[in-house]
């Protein structure tokens, strides 16, 4: 009996220390968001919010959950009646709290009223600003999630004011105003869309399916749901 007991605490010494590694790890999980403009804008996003769940309040007491570090998001994209085509390549999704990938550049107007990239110099005439695509500002598009309730959050499609749907990524911008990439196009349908996660410390890869009813310009209906 006393060599069973002995085994027994053997066996709890070492499985304690690896439960405890397990229970540190992040864990994921991906849920549709309400897009909440501060002001009224020309279009709306269908998101997603990422959330690093935190451990239960009794083990939050003497443990803590890791931060998901260097998270990346791809994006793919089907009709909801072909699950298994995709619309095209996987798309890296940009995380709605980076800056956008946009820098002022400043124009200034010759005698024949051409536009010519100006650094400021007065006697090129009177100079006016324009937005250009900057990929350069957010190279990695890589998100650190920390556990608890707040959520990194991702807008995975745009509906614009005239009508029409696109993907949504950095690369949206080079499309200014509106932010339609006409090779990522979305007709009026229902979708299903995948969202795949990795974490630089986590040795797996989360993968969400939601559905995209996207079947009226109604700003209001342009949401994410759960896929069923």
């Amino acid at each position: 009996m006393v060599a069973v007991i002995g085994l027994v605490i053997a066996v709890i010494a070492l499985a304690v220390p690896f439960v405890i590694e397990i229970l540190k790890r992040p864990r994921l999980e991906v849920v549709p968001v309400t897009w909440r403009p501060h002001r009224a804008f020309p279009f709306t996003f269908a998101s997603v919010g990422v959330r690093n769940k935190p451990l239960p309040k009794l083990l939050g007491m003497l443990l803590s959950r890791e931060a998901a570090q260097g998270c990346e998001i791809f994006i793919d994209y089907y009709k909801w009646e072909h699950p298994d085509v995709k619309l095209f390549d996987s798309i890296q999704g940009r995380w709605d709290s980076h800056p956008q990938p946009e820098r002022i550049v400043r124009i200034s107007r010759d005698a024949e009223g051409k536009g010519i990239a100006d650094a400021g110099n007065p006697d090129t005439g009177v100079p006016e600003e324009r937005t250009e695509f900057a990929p350069s500002l957010d190279p990695s598009n890589q998100e650190d999630i920390v556990p608890g309730s707040d959520r990194g959050q991702v807008s995975v499609a745009i509906l614009t004011a005239n009508g029409e749907a696109f993907a949504f990524a950095n690369e949206s911008y080079a499309h200014a105003p509106l932010l339609g990439n006409p090779a990522w196009n979305l007709p009026m349908a229902t979708y299903r869309i995948v969202v795949r996660i990795r974490a630089s410390n986590v040795n797996r890869e989360y993968l969400f399916a939601f559905r995209l009813e996207y079947l009226s310009n109604d700003f209001a209906k342009f949401q994410l749901k759960a896929s069923v």
